[in-house]
């Protein structure tokens, strides 16, 4: 474990290093913003190349300077910055990065341009802006718990591709009847992969459980619908419904065996609707479906933009940060091509967008429901735990009470020795 920390933290400093000197450069009167960007995302190379056409004319003596990560390694690298008094960046996207970042106290707060510019954050998806009654930051994408389906297998299976299942029952219902159709033709009912933690999450919500009591800020995974939760995703696993190889999967996997046309329904984020529509990554377009999660809460998780403190340019950067965010660049964006994930209320009831985008409407239809992860300094350990735990009591090497008693006690001293609870 120490061997792969120090990997890790060795990988966050050498990507520091590329940029050494530190964000807020100024050269013949340019003053230059160094943006941690997330790389190899078409939602991000939309953005980018939007920016770099429009931002200029805009700004003019503004530059952007964009250093790229991966989605793996983006965590370990803003960590790192974080510690530092001297960021590499003045900006950068993150994936539930706002808590622990903002525990270290390296970003800065915006509560104070939202009020001064007069902007509705209540009109955003908080898909984890927020951090102990601040907010430091808005979205950029925002991955919403979606039905997807797939209306061929619906119709090859006696269900009508226009009436996705309403509640957890009928999902269940629905996954009944396609795995007695269509199982021996080695169609599965769900498609899901065990070892992400955001499977077991999105089921937990779903059912009226929580990770976090917001009371006591303890961990509660452990509790009757925490069991409830996993229990549920145990039986479908042993009914038959799901691959038996998600056990195992990556988080890939399970995208595939969707737009392979391998299983009916999927509880996925909105991107996995545009990759069914793609023929150079699907099998199923036509088919690919999207319906509003019927759950208690729907999960919503995603990357959300921010700024370091140690920027040179904090007004220059806010500018940056809501230009992304609005309602206008986040529709640009989607009629650029970018995945149909937006932040923004308006951007979910554009009359023109719903007329193209199904997802949207499923989007809209949960947004009342909407549960971010917890704002916890200590997520990120909660997430790995989940993850890794799991899966043993989907193979049945442990009870589901034994498997979530486990990570509750694990997320408990976590948060008791960051000083989070007593």
């Amino acid at each position: 474990m120490k061997r792969k920390l120090l990997g890790l933290l060795m990988a966050a400093a050498v990507a520091s290093l590329a940029f050494a000197g530190g964000g807020g450069q100024q050269s013949g009167g340019t003053k230059t913003l160094t943006v941690g960007w997330l790389g190899g995302v078409t939602q991000s190379r939309v953005l980018r190349e939007y920016l770099e056409e429009v931002w200029p004319k805009l700004h003019p003596d503004v530059k952007l300077q964009f250093a790229e990560y991966s989605s793996n390694e983006h965590a370990s690298i803003l960590l790192m910055e974080g510690q530092n008094s001297k960021s590499s960046y003045d900006i950068a996207l993150g994936n539930n990065m706002v808590a622990p970042l903002a525990g270290m106290n390296a970003i800065l707060s915006i509560d104070d341009y939202l009020s001064r510019d007069k902007v509705d954050i209540k009109k955003y998806v908080n898909n984890g802006l927020d951090f102990k009654g601040k907010y430091y930051s808005l979205p950029f994408r925002c991955d919403i718990s979606t039905w997807h389906y797939n209306s061929d297998l619906f119709v090859k299976a006696g269900l009508d591709p226009e009436k996705p299942p309403a509640n957890m029952a009928e999902f269940e219902s629905y996954a009944k009847i396609i795995h007695d159709k269509l199982g021996s033709q080695g169609i599965y009912a769900i498609n899901q992969n065990f070892t992400n933690d955001e499977c077991f999450i999105k089921v937990l919500y779903e059912m009226g459980g929580d990770i976090i009591d917001e009371k006591t800020g303890r961990c509660v995974i452990n509790n009757a619908a925490g069991v409830a939760a996993l229990n549920k995703l145990i039986d479908w696993y042993k009914a038959g419904y799901i691959d038996p190889r998600a056990v195992s999967w990556q988080y890939s996997d399970e995208v595939s065996a969707y737009t392979q046309g391998n299983a009916a329904m999927y509880a996925g984020n909105p991107a996995r609707y545009s990759d069914a529509q793609n023929p150079a990554q699907s099998k199923i377009v036509g088919f690919g479906r999207a319906a509003s999660d019927r759950g208690q809460s729907v999960a919503v998780v995603g990357w959300s933009m921010f700024i370091f403190k140690s920027t040179k340019y904090p007004e220059e950067a806010w500018d940056l940060v809501k230009f992304c965010a609005t309602p206008e660049t986040q529709k640009e964006i989607i009629l650029r091509g970018g995945d149909c994930n937006p932040g923004h209320l308006d951007v979910l009831n554009d009359a023109e967008l719903l007329a193209k985008y199904e997802i949207l409407k499923a989007d809209r239809d949960s947004f009342p429901r909407l549960k971010k992860l917890p704002s916890t300094s200590q997520l990120a350990y909660i997430k790995t735990m989940i993850g890794e735990n799991v899966p043993l009591a989907i193979g049945g090497q442990i009870t589901a009470q034994a498997c979530l008693d486990k990570i509750a006690d694990l997320a408990n001293v976590a948060l008791k020795d960051a000083g989070e609870i007593q």
